[in-house]
């Protein structure tokens, strides 16, 4: 058999209750690797729903304001609403 990566469902297992700690853990990664800034807000863009759900999951167990949209080639964005302010 050949040798690859894993699918991530394959490696790694979503917590049952994700504590704070672990969604702002969770969005920095998320960010560094598929975070981007427009009109100075900060946006995730990730064609995985389950992915896609958890970012929102985190961000309003945070207390931050976000808002979904679609993009291109099946893709969905999550927007944090309210600019650099919302972080402070």
């Amino acid at each position: 058999a050949g040798a690859g990566i894993a699918p991530v469902a394959e490696v790694a297992r979503w917590p049952r209750d994700a504590g704070a700690d672990w969604c702002a853990g969770f969005l920095a990664g998320v960010v560094d690797a598929r975070g981007s800034v427009s009109c100075g807000e900060l946006r995730v863009r990730h064609s995985d729903e389950e992915v896609v759900g958890r970012v929102a999951g985190a961000l309003h167990r945070l207390g931050l304001g976000f808002a979904m949209e679609s993009a291109e080639r099946g893709e969905r964005v999550v927007r944090l609403t309210g600019g650099p302010a919302a972080l402070a």
